[in-house]
């Protein structure tokens, strides 16, 4: 019985340790494609003198993070699983924040598992109003 107890605690200690690595890991993804997303932007200012429009940038789980200011839409990075477009960060998918009111300035962020923000760039507004933009 005392051995038995033992395992069943291992276990449990193994699957706890498990699901934070898992954890950890969809957020390391999550960084990723907002990083990816940046640079592109960077790339696009670069090009064109401004960032684009908030409408222009749309998180799609299906389709990825396109832009729509071409057509037909130009593909920034794919998404799937984890980092796929939802109300709110979870295991299924993740909250995407972008916001550029005149294309001099942008906000792009992220909310990760643990419900803590992740916001580059350098617009006055805040993702803290993430459900208004």
């Amino acid at each position: 019985m005392v051995a038995m107890g033992i395992i069943a605690v291992l276990v449990t200690m193994s699957v706890v340790a498990i699901q934070i690595v898992q954890r950890s890991l969809r957020d390391t993804q999550r960084r990723d494609v907002l990083n990816t997303v940046n640079l592109w932007l960077a790339g696009y200012y670069n090009d064109n003198g401004r960032y684009p429009g908030t409408a222009q940038i749309n998180f799609n789980g299906a389709n990825g993070v396109t832009f729509t200011g071409t057509t037909p839409a130009t593909d920034i990075v794919e998404l799937s699983g984890a980092t796929s477009n939802a109300v709110d960060s979870d295991s299924d998918g993740t909250d995407y924040c972008y916001y550029s009111a005149t294309g001099a300035s942008y906000r792009l962020g992220l909310k990760l598992e643990s419900g803590s923000e992740v916001q580059l760039g350098n617009e006055g507004t805040d993702c803290a109003t993430w459900d208004t933009l």
